[in-house]
């Protein structure tokens, strides 16, 4: 397992260790997964449940029904990252997101994905357009700029 101290501040890890350990109720070092999204609600972290139970079936390495604290560091990273990288996409579609109302034009979405970043294809850039305007609205969601744009990123080999 990759050193998860260089991801969190010693603060960080104290605050988890402490909630961490409130739900360790016999003092074994392990809490039970049904009892991981209590610790991140008592941490003020509201995390997808869908997501968390994925994540939770890589975290339990002995597959043993509990979680120690390595593998909840190991769960907390994955889950702040993600949190990160929402951020990061809703803060990206706000800035498209010109007249406030939730919605960019399937066209600048367009004029976006052609121009700036890792410039797409003509067709690669149809095909987006095809998944984030089902309806044909002409109109795209915070929904379906997500959807399209973690898409491309996952199909975009890493240099």
């Amino acid at each position: 397992m990759a050193d998860l101290s260089d991801q969190f501040s010693d603060q960080q890890i104290d605050e988890f260790k402490e909630a961490f350990t409130l739900f360790d109720r016999n003092k074994d070092g392990t809490i039970y997964e049904s009892q991981v999204l209590l610790v991140m609600k008592a941490l003020g972290i509201h995390a997808n449940e869908v997501d968390i139970r994925e994540y939770l079936d890589g975290a339990d390495s002995d597959e043993s029904g509990t979680i120690d604290f390595p593998e909840f560091l190991s769960l907390m990273s994955k889950v702040l990252a993600k949190a990160k990288s929402e951020a990061h996409i809703r803060d990206a579609f706000r800035v498209f997101d010109k007249d406030d109302d939730g919605f960019i034009a399937v066209e600048e979405l367009r004029m976006i994905m052609t121009s700036m970043g890792d410039r797409l294809s003509g067709v690669e850039v149809e095909e987006m357009m095809c998944e984030a305007d089902m309806q044909g609205t002409g109109r795209v969601d915070y929904q379906a700029f997500a959807r399209v744009i973690t898409r491309q990123r996952r199909e975009t080999p890493e240099d």
